[in-house]
């Protein structure tokens, strides 16, 4: 019997990987069971999922304010930037890698709004959300969101999707919002 080790690059790739596949799994089954491509090994791959699962978290809670026929106002564009900043930190630190809301956040932010705000105001609104979004006094707020969303998406369930699209439209359709509260 002989025992193979691998040479110290190959290990330094295996090192760890185990376990940030297990951290990964519940996002990516999230995906895979709402038949979204699960993004490729790479140093994008954890920001691409986050960004995607927020979409579909996210786009119920738009239709439902959009079947109002109501058009947002900009104080309701940010605050709901500020809640995928939210939801993008809660599935970061689902799976352990609380960097990469950010980036998840400016991205699924500016596609969420683009379709009424346009690219290039949903990317500028994207931006102001998440630098206002750690700086918001009523951050307890979110407490119930990022609640809220580990568990729909740890679960994959599509009863607490459903919750968290009403209580999030809710939250968004409030008149008394405003942009630097």
């Amino acid at each position: 019997m002989t025992v193979i080790f691998p040479d110290e690059r190959i290990a330094q790739l295996w090192n760890g990987a185990l376990e940030a596949s297990v951290r990964r799994a519940p996002l990516e089954s999230f995906l895979r069971s709402h038949a979204l491509k699960v993004a490729s090994r790479g140093p994008a791959r954890d920001t691409d999922n986050i960004a995607r699962a927020a979409l579909l978290v996210l786009r119920p809670a738009m239709e439902r304010l959009d079947a109002g026929a109501r058009s947002l106002s900009s104080a309701q564009c940010v605050f709901l930037g500020q809640l995928n900043c939210c939801v993008c930190e809660s599935l970061a630190a689902l799976i352990e890698e609380p960097r990469c809301w950010r980036v998840a956040a400016l991205v699924s932010t500016t596609q969420l709004l683009r379709p009424t705000l346009g690219l290039l105001a949903a990317a500028k609104l994207a931006a102001t959300a998440a630098r206002e979004y750690r700086g918001r006094r009523l951050i307890d707020e979110f407490q119930p969101i990022r609640r809220m969303t580990s568990e729909a998406i740890a679960r994959n369930s599509e009863e607490l999707l459903l919750k968290l699209s009403a209580y999030t439209a809710s939250r968004v359709d409030q008149p008394h919002r405003s942009a630097s509260s």
